[in-house]
């Protein structure tokens, strides 16, 4: 065996097949000892007496693999990711460049072998890849001892109960985030528990009622009404005024308002895992649109609004689960939109039987015919997205 290198195990079956050809053994003892096949056995057997112990030496051994990438190659995929992409994840940038070149395991294998610190990167790998950095440079940190603790929370937020019917839960929220470089904005979104699918979505400079509106008013147009509506407490949803430790309000707000109307249920929390979902998918959100955006060139929250479609489609394609798949059990929407998401306020008639709103004199009428309502008369305002004034009595009148 000049010049052959055999591990253990191959020189153990080395000796067994040697002790097979010498005829001290049978093949049903070798068979047995090597687990292997009789038929296999006699294979090898017969190998052995042709070429020697290069039968226990697989073909490929000492040969560049064919899938070998080269050099140049790795060396273009780091420095490419240095000068452009180097806001990207690794699993985006592999998407982007490289999907139809290397496999995903090989573009991830050339980082963490160079040392390269990709952005949203585990903290495990980080910390790895920092230590074997320290150890090239001999820098290593003084070894810390961590007495063993049980780690018990103060407040736990265990695992909640998956939710399977579309239209169970809808959770909102906005994220104000440099979504543009050097231009701070605000995401507003509405996303199916159930799902996972962004079903509306807005840019705007602020988390405002009228940004909101939107979100809403495409939901519902285009999926339907849910059963529960989950956001946070801020005062588009659930004003301060009498606020319970629940985080519910006596007094309605315009989307409070809303919700009651469609007999939408609500629940406002400032625990952002009771509404989970929408959180995750921010922070899914925030590590892939605003690479995207850099790269398309976008520079104005109007830009931004009209290529968020394209946006929303590539994240329900990557990460929800098709509707069809699911029990829907949304209502549909057959109210007009116009009046339902309008702005309410509410006047009082003076003694004229008119009332004031938008520095302006208003009558309540029936057709084309003025009602002379007694003075004191609650009457409720309705200002559409489309600039309309409606007004709708409220039968009730102050003593």
């Amino acid at each position: 065996m000049r010049g052959i290198e055999l591990d253990i195990m191959k020189q153990v079956k080395l000796e067994v097949i040697k002790g097979l050809s010498n005829k001290l053994h049978d093949i049903n003892t070798s068979a047995e000892t090597l687990g292997w096949s009789k038929r296999h056995t006699y294979r090898k057997l017969k190998e052995y007496k042709k070429i020697g112990p290069k039968a226990f030496i697989h073909k490929n051994t000492g040969k560049i693999p064919r899938n070998k990438i080269d050099h140049d190659i790795k060396e273009k995929i780091i420095s490419f990711y240095k000068l452009k992409y180097y806001d990207f994840s690794m699993l985006d940038y592999w998407e982007n460049c490289w999907k139809d070149k290397i496999s995903y395991s090989s573009l991830r294998n050339i980082m963490k072998e160079n040392n390269e610190l990709v952005f949203s990167m585990h903290k495990k790998t980080k910390k790895e890849i920092r230590l074997r950095t320290n150890r090239l440079n001999n820098d290593l940190d003084p070894l810390v001892i961590i007495k063993n603790k049980i780690p018990l929370l103060k407040h736990p937020h265990p695992t909640q109960k998956r939710e399977t019917n579309f239209g169970a839960i809808f959770e909102a929220d906005a994220s104000n985030h440099e979504w543009i470089k050097g231009v701070k904005s605000h995401l507003h979104i509405v996303i199916d528990k159930s799902t996972k699918r962004i079903l509306a979505g807005h840019f705007s400079e602020q988390e405002t009622t009228e940004s909101y509106y939107r979100v809403y008013k495409e939901t519902f147009v285009n999926y339907g009404i849910p059963i529960k509506n989950v956001t946070d407490n801020r005062n588009v949803f659930s004003s301060k005024i009498n606020r319970d430790s629940e985080g519910y309000s006596e007094s309605r707000t315009q989307l409070q308002f809303i919700f009651h109307s469609l007999k939408v249920s609500t629940k406002t929390t400032s625990i952002p895992q009771e509404k989970a979902l929408v959180e995750r998918t921010f922070g899914t959100l925030q590590r892939r649109w605003p690479q995207r955006i850099r790269i398309k060139n976008i520079k104005t929250i109007e830009e931004l609004n009209d290529y968020l479609p394209t946006l929303i489609k590539e994240y329900n394609k990557k990460y929800s689960t098709p509707i069809d798949n699911c029990k829907s059990v949304v209502r549909k929407f057959t109210e007009n939109p116009n009046i339902v998401f309008s702005y309410r306020t509410t006047r009082i008639v003076n003694k004229g039987s008119s009332i004031d709103y938008d520095n302006k004199k208003w009558f309540v009428c029936s057709g084309y015919e003025p009602l002379y309502l007694k003075p004191k008369t609650k009457v409720m305002v309705m200002k559409t997205q489309d600039k309309n004034i409606i007004l709708q009595l409220v039968m009730m009148y102050i003593t």
